[in-house]
């Protein structure tokens, strides 16, 4: 059931070589304990700029990638997915945020991966700034 949630909150999927994926929308937070629990905490340790991954419905991968406060105002997007030589290479786009309505002290994206397997994961913006890993 929350595998197809999951789905259905997709807005973005990749083509054939890249590795499939889709943004979870910010209203279904809900549909995973463990990264709604992580994003409050983003939101109370607002300096937190990273990533963490978390295996949801069904062993699909989520990340989490924060700004950090220093980058409040902006918002995330994903500009790329790839998979090259067994490394998951994941490109975010750093950019501001239109809408102006955005209250999170800590920008973050919440993006699920279509795959199972173990992987080494390399999360980066599209100047090649690397996130680190949060623990």
């Amino acid at each position: 059931m929350a595998m197809v949630l999951l789905i259905t909150a997709c807005s973005a999927q990749t083509n054939s070589k890249d590795v499939g994926y889709w943004v979870l929308e910010k209203n279904r937070i809900n549909e995973d304990k463990d990264v709604k629990d992580y994003v409050s905490y983003l939101q109370k340790n607002k300096d937190i700029r990273g990533y963490k991954e978390f295996t949801v419905s069904e062993g699909m991968k989520m990340v989490v990638v924060s700004l950090g406060s220093s980058e409040q105002g902006r918002q995330l997007d994903v500009a790329d997915v790839k998979n090259s030589n067994g490394d998951t290479k994941l490109t975010v786009d750093v950019q501001k945020n239109k809408s102006n309505s955005s209250n999170e002290k800590n920008p973050y994206i919440m993006i699920g991966l279509n795959y199972k397997e173990n992987h080494k994961l390399i999360v980066k913006d599209q100047n090649g700034t690397n996130f680190k890993k949060v623990d």
